[in-house]
């Protein structure tokens, strides 16, 4: 049993997303459809349902988020006001709960489940284990993307693609901590709100850095607090 934990199985699951990837890559399925994955997939799963059908009402279809229904036009500012409201919602049992994807110095990606820890001007703290993946990738390659889900209120927020984690975060010493347990300051370029619509035309508003000198068309963006630049995207 401790060969097929430590040996077969993982080399179970890397066989079945080659094959899922594969089949991906390879065939056509799916092509002006919504179906999301390929039937040889489910087959190698054992699983014979069609799961397109899946999904679920969101919003009232007059109910949408744009640039006016922002409580600000500060990332962090309009962040905070989300997560006030998931943390008031009865169904969001940890609305610090987020996805943190790292990847290695060669690109391999990675992610798992994390707790936010802080969040402000100075951008996103998480604790870690120095040690474990998630530490030595960010030591070797500082890029990061953070997302977090509120099911219930349908709405999800993406700390986008390219941030730096800019330096560790030393916090005061409450209780001893082992020497390889530190925090890191996540400092974000692109952050995006998405708010889920019963239409799939979902609101996405992106907010990312200005460019020095950049000239802003005021057709496609807006504005933001203390250099933060807003556009709208596509579903």
């Amino acid at each position: 049993m401790r060969g097929w934990s430590k040996g077969y199985g993982r080399g179970l699951w890397n066989w079945l997303f080659r094959f899922y990837r594969i089949s991906w890559d390879t065939n056509t399925v799916g092509k002006g459809t919504n179906q999301q994955c390929p039937p040889v997939f489910f087959q190698a799963m054992e699983m014979d349902g069609n799961i397109q059908g899946m999904r679920k009402q969101y919003r009232d279809d007059c109910d949408t988020f744009d640039i006016k229904d922002l409580v600000s036009r500060d990332p962090i500012s309009q962040f905070g006001s989300w997560f006030q409201e998931a943390c008031k919602h009865p169904d969001i049992k940890e609305p610090n709960a987020i996805a943190l994807a790292t990847a290695s110095r060669s690109g391999q990606p990675s992610v798992r489940m994390v707790l936010l820890k802080g969040f402000g001007k100075e951008g996103f703290k998480i604790f870690t284990n120095l040690e474990s993946r998630k530490g030595q990738e960010l030591m070797v390659n500082p890029l990061c993307s953070v997302c977090i889900h509120w099911e219930p209120l349908n709405r999800s927020y993406l700390v986008n693609k390219f941030l730096e984690v800019e330096k560790k975060y030393e916090n005061e010493k409450v209780i001893p901590k082992p020497d390889f347990w530190g925090g890191y300051l996540i400092k974000p370029n692109i952050i995006e709100f998405w708010q889920g619509q019963t239409t799939r035309i979902h609101d996405r508003l992106r907010f990312r850095k200005k460019e020095p000198d950049e000239v802003l068309n005021p057709e496609l963006m807006h504005e933001g607090e203390d250099g933060w630049v807003i556009e709208r995207l596509s579903p």
